[in-house]
């Protein structure tokens, strides 16, 4: 019985928060529909790398049909394989740099959300670099 009277009361709550807060772009803190997401315009500036590229070390390939690039060929990594969301850009470095220095850990969840699909099944190990700096 409580619940369904707590579910209005969050739905209210949540609006309120909503309409104070508005969800903002990850990149450029434009006022946007979802939250966790980027505007149309710092969106069409990601390079979104995805699962293709070298099943090692995640770059791109040149050559179609090839799973490693020249780099891993010649020398192995000692991981088994990497991965990143986009390519290191404008956007992604504003992000980046906002995390890390501007301490808006909020920029985590939305990052995360695009990195999570590339990792690996539940229970596999993962090494995650975290910044240094406080």
């Amino acid at each position: 019985m409580w619940q369904a009277l707590l579910r209005p009361a969050r739905q209210l709550g949540q609006a309120m928060i909503d309409f104070a807060l508005p969800p903002r772009c990850a990149g450029c803190a434009e006022v946007i529909e979802e939250l966790d997401g980027f505007c149309p315009d710092c969106w069409s500036k990601l390079d979104w790398l995805g699962h293709s590229g070298c099943q090692c070390c995640g770059c791109p390939l040149d050559l179609a049909g090839a799973d490693l690039c020249a780099a891993c060929l010649a020398a192995p990594s000692p991981l088994d394989r990497m991965r990143a969301a986009v390519a290191y850009g404008d956007v992604p470095r504003t992000i980046a740099l906002k995390l890390k220095y501007g301490r808006k850990v909020a920029l985590a969840r939305t990052m995360a959300r695009f990195m999570a699909p590339l990792c690996r099944p539940a229970g596999a190990a993962m090494v995650v670099p975290v910044p240094l700096h406080r």
